[in-house]
């Protein structure tokens, strides 16, 4: 994957309108190593000025300011053609819907790109790549560092719509619904993969797992985990290996899936039963 790199060049966002997005994005216009997001032109990377786009938001303290909130959701379609995007800072932790998208709604669709060394910290719904996902990722990975509260994951905060072959490898830590990929799932998950290490910072909420923190009436298919959990200043659970907790109303279905039971130091996980989810060593 080619690379923009966001503590070098500047990843400038720019102000949101006053409707709901539409149209495509697409990083397919770029000459040489120049990148430009430019349809709508609600935000630019460019590797070769340092001059600011116009209209630009940027808060030195709080970083990046996530692509749709729940009054202003991307509705878009982002193909980030396989290329990275490195570095992405945000701190933002009394904010809800964080990630590089905060809020994908049902006609949004992102897909191939990497979101690479992530600092990402929110309070609620926040994720590397998109804190609350109504439509639908595919072919996408983050990695590094994600926290907040309630519905965190290392790709996904809160999944309520779909992610298709993707992954995410860092580490995740939170309090309520905190997963190695994705903190909540309402929707469906398949042919993808977590690795980072999942932590509780306080509290008493059990929601917490190596892939997802809680399936709510969803799907997984065909999916593995690796990470540990962890619970902060107390003794760490062995349960808690792919999922926290389940509830298998509506169309649950979790076929296909294992966890690694000795790098995640857990002996067994919620939703397990045989063409659901098993350990592996």
């Amino acid at each position: 994957m080619n690379d923009l790199d966001t503590s070098t060049y500047g990843f400038y966002p720019v102000l949101f309108p006053d409707t709901n997005w539409e149209g495509t994005w697409t990083a397919g216009e770029y000459e040489e190593d120049d990148l430009v997001f430019h349809e709508g032109k609600y935000y630019v990377a460019n590797t070769t000025t340092s001059e600011e786009p116009p209209h630009t938001d940027w808060d030195e303290a709080e970083g990046w300011e996530p692509i749709g909130n729940s009054p202003n959701r991307f509705e878009g379609s982002f193909n980030g053609q396989n290329y990275t995007i490195s570095n992405l800072f945000i701190n933002r932790p009394i904010g809800w819907y964080i990630g590089l998208f905060g809020f994908i709604d049902t006609q949004g669709e992102v897909e191939n790109v990497g979101i690479v060394d992530v600092y990402v910290s929110g309070y609620d719904e926040v994720g590397g790549l998109a804190g609350w996902n109504n439509g639908n990722i595919k072919n996408s990975y983050a990695t590094g560092n994600v926290s907040g509260d309630w519905d965190v994951g290392g790709l996904v905060g809160n999944n309520y719509n779909t992610i298709k072959n993707s992954y995410a490898t860092g580490n995740v830590s939170g309090n309520t619904n905190v997963g190695g990929l994705a903190g909540l799932n309402t929707g469906r998950v398949e042919n993808s993969y977590a690795m980072g290490t999942v932590t509780r910072l306080s509290g008493t909420d059990t929601n917490l797992g190596g892939f997802v923190g809680f399936n709510f009436w969803s799907k997984i298919i065909n999916c593995y985990s690796t990470g540990s959990v962890h619970y902060e200043g107390t003794t760490d659970p062995t349960d808690k290996g792919f999922v926290g907790s389940v509830d298998t109303g509506g169309d649950y279905e979790m076929t296909g899936n294992f966890w690694n039971v000795e790098t995640s130091n857990q002996t067994s996980s919620a939703g397990e039963g045989e063409g659901e989810i098993e350990g592996k060593t």
